[in-house]
């Protein structure tokens, strides 16, 4: 009787895949301008989009809010992104 397959496949030993990483930041403005935020989130899947066409792999999204003026509140977010992709081998 056959053992049930798991559907994983190994790399070959001794072969190993390598990878590149990135980062990007963008800021998205004052959280009360809807027309700001409307271009700013356009700008993003614009780039999104861009790195994925280029090979790059989202791995990871981190949203900070950005708070201060003169009551201290929030004046809007700063996000990054991390990236990945394999190196040629």
């Amino acid at each position: 009787m056959q053992p049930e397959s798991t559907g994983s496949v190994s790399a070959p030993l001794g072969i190993t895949s390598k990878f590149e990483y990135d980062m990007n930041e963008f800021k998205l403005v004052e959280k009360y301008n809807q027309e700001k935020q409307a271009e700013k989130l356009a700008e993003l899947v614009a780039e999104l989009n861009r790195k994925g066409s280029e090979g790059w792999e989202m791995i990871g999204l981190h949203t900070f809010e950005v708070v201060g003026g003169v009551l201290g509140g929030s004046k809007g977010n700063v996000s990054f992104t991390m990236w990945k992709r394999e190196l040629p081998a």
